[in-house]
This record gives structure tokens, sequence and C-alpha cells, in this order.
């Protein structure tokens, strides 16, 4: 018998909609791995959002039966067709993402971002990552090349299901 503890310590499959540029699968791989993703099981392909979905659809039930796995959006602007839309028709189509934790890689314009996130919702600024809290009450953890550092991730990583456990006994 696997104890609880042990299968909550079981890395996580991780999904790539918009896959990782070469330049910067290191950082990405890093944090991942640190966020608590098995980067031996991430799925990155088929590049466009259409044929990523109905590849996970052909997996919808490994995806159930797993932990919850990591969504990592490397395309992030414009926030709401590569996050927002993106991720109620993912989780709308698959059920069991409804549970992943997702985390947007910002690379690039930071301003841009930004203001697009303010206006749909507010930033939670934490060391070297944020939560951002979007439309209909959904948390991203933010995180960036310059934010790889070990005990800045996980406690993202903690604050992320804080803030969506929050969410659910508010609900």
């Amino acid at each position: 018998m696997v104890s609880t503890s042990s299968v909550q310590r079981q890395p996580r499959l991780v999904l790539c909609p918009y896959g990782i540029a070469v330049d910067r699968q290191t950082v990405c791989t890093s944090i991942l791995h640190h966020c608590g993703g098995d980067v031996s099981r991430l799925i990155d392909g088929p590049a466009g959002e259409e044929p990523f979905l109905k590849h996970l659809q052909r997996l919808s039930g490994m995806l159930a039966a797993v932990r919850p796995p990591l969504i990592l959006l490397t395309g992030v602007t414009p926030l709401m067709s590569r996050v927002v839309l993106l991720r109620e028709r993912f989780e709308a189509e698959l059920p069991s993402l409804r549970h992943a934790d997702w985390l947007l890689f910002l690379d690039g314009d930071a301003v841009a971002f930004t203001k697009d996130a303010l206006r749909l919702g507010r930033l939670e600024r934490l060391s070297s990552t944020a939560i951002w809290h979007g439309p209909a009450r959904k948390r991203y953890l933010v995180v960036s090349a310059q934010g790889d550092d070990t005990a800045d991730l996980e406690n993202g990583m903690l604050a992320l299901a804080h803030s969506t456990n929050l969410t659910s006994v508010a609900s």
C-alpha cells in the first residue's frame, strides 16, 4: 500500500500546449521539476491548440487516472485568448484538467502581460513568482527565466494551492 504522503510527492505529468522554445528548454524543465513536474513525462506536441487538445482527448483515461498534471503555457499574450479562453476550453472538454495547476511562463513583454493581468484580474506578487487571480476565480502561477530558485518555486506552488483551496471553500 502506498501512503498518502508518498502519493503527494510523486512527480506529475506535464502538459505544454504551446511547446517550449529550444533556447528555453533548460530553464523551463528546471522550473517544472521544482514545481513537482516529471519532465520525463512532458507532453508538448502536437503543435497547436486544436491538435494538442485532440491528442489529450485520446489520453483522457490516463489524465483522469493520475495526479492532476501541471500545465505550462509559454505563450501568454494576448492573455484572454492564449490563457483564459484556452483554459476554459480545455477544462470544458477534459474535466480532469479542472484540478490541474496552471503555470504561465512570462518570457517577453512583462509590461503588456501586467497591463492585461491587472485589467482582467489581480496579481499577487511573491518573491520571484506571482499568483495571477484571473477571470472566473482561476489561479495561475506566473514564473520566468529569472525566477528558477527552488525555494521560491516551491513556495509559489504552495501559495497557488492555498489560494485555490480558499476559493473552493468560499464557493
